[in-house]
This record gives structure tokens, C-alpha cells and sequence, in this order.
């Protein structure tokens, strides 16, 4: 199981943990410093994180400001990098945090969540091949 972000009282957090489920056992995953800031996701609450293949792909929540994002990343756990996906598609979800995320086939599809004061009951698909959101 892996836990990714979140913030406490006294900082928010980027860092990203696994627990064995077998050993009941917590350890840090250190990910790569890219050449790219923008390649690491800001500390941030209430994102979607599904896993696909040998990633981890991350989805909206609000920032450290409280301002709802819409952005993804991929996290790879081969070489523990991550990197910000850009999708060629002109129109995208909406920001937002406390969605649902689901992984089926190549897809990830994320459900509702919320902006500010407003409920979102909308359905997105990403497509994990070639990032395009329909």
C-alpha cells in the first residue's frame, strides 16, 4: 500500500511511504530529483492516486493554499521519479478534490469531487497510453 502527501499540523508533507502488508512494516520511497520542478507534485490533500502497471498516477486535490488543482502525475516506481503528464486533450476535468479514481484496462476514470462549494457529478477518462482525458 503506498501513501503519498497529505499535511499535519506542522508541515505539509511530499513525502511518499509503503507499507508491507505482510510485515507490518513502513518505509520512505525517495524519489529522484528531476531536472524539472514542475515534475514533482506540490504537497497537496484529497488527490486521487491509482496504481497502473509499474506507476502510480496522481490526480487533482487541493495545494498547501487550498486552491484545487487539476493536474497528474506518474510516478514510477522503477527509478522512483515522477513526472507531471501533459495531455494533448483541449478540454479536461474540471479542479477538484475527494473524487473517485478507478483503474480499468488502459483507463482511469475519475467520478464527482469537489471545488470550493460546488459538488461535482461529472465521469472522466484518461487514457494511460496517450494521456488524452474524453
Amino acid at each position: 500500500m503506498y501513501l503519498f502527501g497529505g499535511s499535519a499540523v506542522v508541515k505539509d508533507n511530499t513525502e511518499m511511504y509503503a507499507l508491507d502488508l505482510h510485515k507490518h512494516h513502513w518505509s520512505v520511497i525517495k524519489h529522484r530529483h528531476s531536472k524539472e520542478l514542475e515534475d514533482v507534485p506540490m504537497p497537496r490533500d484529497d488527490p486521487s492516486c491509482v496504481i497502473y502497471e509499474k506507476t502510480m498516477i496522481l490526480f487533482g486535490g487541493f495545494k498547501n493554499d487550498g486552491e484545487r488543482c487539476s493536474e497528474s502525475y506518474i510516478f514510477h516506481f522503477g527509478d522512483h521519479r515522477w513526472e507531471k503528464i501533459s495531455s494533448p486533450s483541449k478540454e479536461c476535468p474540471a479542479p477538484r478534490a475527494g473524487h473517485s479514481a478507478v483503474v480499468n484496462g488502459d483507463d482511469m476514470y475519475i467520478f464527482g469531487g469537489k471545488d470550493c462549494d460546488v459538488r461535482m457529478n461529472d465521469l472522466w477518462k484518461l487514457n494511460l497510453k496517450t494521456y488524452e482525458w474524453t
